[in-house]
């Protein structure tokens, strides 16, 4: 009995609630699996442009924004966040975590969920009424798979509707991208097995499949049949259509360098779908600089893990690549 209390009491300490994980990783919760870690405002650097840093190749950006794979709790993106301060630590960085859910949620309530994103974004002072009195901005965006570039368009619609940072203007970002896994529409088996890795719970898993399929097939139906009527393509179909946008994001232009990594043992989103949207990027001039990189053997968003100087190499050379002198 004694040896069973003390099992207890060890299994008590070594459970961490998701409040004490964003603390202990020195984040604060904004909303429903959004959170933002701001690093002390030096005289509120980004109001006044005198108070700005001179800008360079290696310096930091302002914000990093890390969209999260579909079902990522926080734990896993925060080792994400850890290796970004270390690489950057004068950076805020704003987590956003993307649930199972999203793919068939109607967009306003997709809207509201990237919400908090938008206030987190004004609370590091990216976002401004207007550029008067702004430097210039730097934003390091981290997409990981599907879940995460759905999160991303939509955040960017929300931006475009609300007045805020339009996408014109006389101080353009400085703005560059990283694509983990991401993107690729998969089929039946691909889908299958990221709500199997996404839901671990068999029965909350069915259900999810049962919604999943129901909503793929009904989206297909609709749009085959109500195309010529204006209805709009499938979900997945549009979010890889708006990638292939220079200003897919509102800071983001042809100016901003991209950089996909990819692996062939990625079970979920196929490496050679990542691969094509890549090389038509590059072929369009969607960006001036576009890089894409194998990772062998990794699975999905596990590249990190596989060899991680070589990603966080990747992660600072696209940054460098952001950098442009006469601007």
């Amino acid at each position: 009995m004694l040896l069973r209390s003390n099992r207890l009491t060890s299994a008590q300490k070594t459970t961490v609630s998701l409040d004490e994980q964003v603390e202990q990783a020195g984040f604060v919760t904004v909303g429903e699996g959004v959170y933002l870690s701001a690093p002390p405002k030096d005289g509120d650097a980004m109001k006044t442009n005198d108070s700005a840093p001179k800008d360079g190749p290696d310096s930091h950006p302002d914000v990093i924004l890390i969209f999260g794979w579909m079902g990522s709790s926080f734990r896993p993106l925060s080792h994400y966040a850890k290796g970004y301060a270390n690489l950057y630590p004068g950076a805020a960085q704003i987590i956003v975590q993307s649930y199972p859910s999203y793919f068939w949620e109607l967009p306003w309530t997709r809207d509201k969920r990237v919400a908090p994103v938008v206030e987190a974004l004004k609370e590091t002072g990216f976002l401004t009424n207007s550029d008067a009195h702004v430097p210039r901005r730097k934003i390091l965006t981290h997409i990981f798979s599907n879940g995460g570039a759905l999160q991303a368009i939509t955040l960017s619609s929300v931006l475009r509707k609300s007045g805020y940072y339009p996408p014109t203007q006389a101080n353009p970002a400085r703005s560059a991208v990283f694509f983990d896994s991401v993107p690729g529409v998969g089929n039946f088996g691909t889908i299958k097995r990221a709500f199997t890795l996404a839901v671990p719970n068999p029965f909350w898993r069915a259900i999810a499949l049962l919604y999943m399929y129901s909503f793929i097939i009904g989206e297909g139906v609709a749009s085959l049949c109500l195309s010529p009527f204006g209805y709009p393509p499938p979900t997945l179909r549009r979010m890889k259509e708006a990638l292939e946008e220079p200003a897919f994001l509102p800071w983001a232009s042809r100016e901003t360098p991209r950089t996909y990594v990819w692996s062939k043992g990625d079970e979920i989103v196929p490496w050679w779908e990542v691969r094509r949207h890549a090389a038509r990027v590059r072929e369009y001039k969607v960006s001036e600089r576009v890089r894409d990189e194998e990772f062998e053997g990794s699975a999905h968003v596990a590249h990190m893990i596989k060899d991680r100087k070589r990603y966080w190499d990747l992660v600072q050379d696209v940054w460098r690549a952001s950098y442009r002198e006469n601007k």
